[in-house]
């Protein structure tokens, strides 16, 4: 068993988005050897209590086994016996139940979308709250995503300029037990000046650039150094961090990026780039959250595009 992988949720409804999620979460977990908790949430009818309303409840405790028998039913058609499979039920909102379930778990897995309302929208609220609240690493499967046709794929990581170690831990872990080929991505913004931005390829930004690779290379040398089966990639782009990641993300089986803790409950963890791209992802996505402490250096920091000349 991998140990930094053990415990992987998956949240469980009766959508084909889902049974995506019960794929992808399934196969990592035969990868590794990690335990697989199947979790399906259904109304909780009895609260406030309200006669004549237990009749539905045994109703929807009765569908909701049903479809955790499938679903485990789904992974064991695929990996036997393999897989220590639980299966989990509990009323409340999905979003509750699987925070609450996969409190003590490595990751969450869910679909981008379930069966809910608002068909226009690319991610379902669940997918959503989760990505924005879990404090494990969350998992957004996209809809009829294959995993054959992407067994080959890197995993792609975007880098900014914090030092989010448990995002890369993560990515490389993902790497390790996948295609063994991990992109790491580092987008800055373009200058500011229209000036600046006319010597976007010239000489000396060749130059900004080339350091820029230099020291996102320092930041993986550590991790580099522990995962020894790896083929480590690197890219230094200038422009938009949501459409470089979104390219990056069609050639990828899986996108990592990092998610901050602000503290208070109030505030978002999510950035503009990670909800952005939470929509319109081509692959499966893992938001990461970011290590509350974060240790400056003065020696390796990633930075934006020179603004002088």
């Amino acid at each position: 068993m991998h140990p930094d992988l053990e415990g992987i949720v998956v949240g469980v409804d009766d959508s084909s988005v889902s049974q995506s999620a019960i794929d992808w979460a399934a196969d990592v977990a035969a990868r590794t050897g990690a335990p697989l908790t199947l979790v399906h949430a259904f109304p909780d009818v009895l609260q406030p209590p309200t006669r004549g309303f237990a009749n539905l409840d045994r109703e929807l405790r009765a569908v909701a086994r049903q479809i955790l028998v499938r679903a485990e039913r789904r992974v064991q058609e695929v990996h036997g016996d393999v897989i220590p499979v639980r299966r989990v039920q509990a009323a409340g909102t999905p979003r509750h139940v699987l925070l609450e379930a996969s409190k003590d778990a490595r990751m969450l897995v869910v679909g981008r979308r379930g069966r809910g309302g608002f068909l226009d929208l690319l991610i379902g609220s669940t997918a959503y709250g989760v990505a924005e609240h879990a404090r494990m690493a969350v998992v957004v499967i996209p809809q009829d995503w294959s995993i054959e046709e992407a067994r080959r794929l890197p995993v792609t990581i975007g880098v900014d300029d914090h030092h989010d170690t448990d995002a890369l831990t993560f990515a490389f872990e993902m790497a390790s037990v996948t295609s063994r080929r991990l992109v790491a991505v580092h987008v800055c913004p373009p200058p500011a000046s229209p000036y600046l931005a006319a010597d976007l390829y010239g000489p000396a930004h060749e130059d900004w650039v080339d350091t820029q690779q230099d020291l996102l290379a320092e930041r993986l040398c550590l991790a580099k150094r522990t995962w020894l089966n790896l083929t480590v990639e690197t890219q230094v782009a200038v422009g938009h961090s949501v459409g470089t990641l979104l390219d990056a993300s069609a050639g990828s089986q899986l996108l990592v990026v990092g998610a901050e803790h602000r503290g208070r409950v109030v505030l978002p963890r999510l950035g503009s780039v990670a909800h952005r791209l939470l929509h319109h992802v081509a692959c499966p996505m893992a938001v990461v959250p970011m290590s509350t402490v974060r240790i400056p250096s003065s020696e390796s920091t990633l930075s934006a595009a020179p603004t002088t000349a």
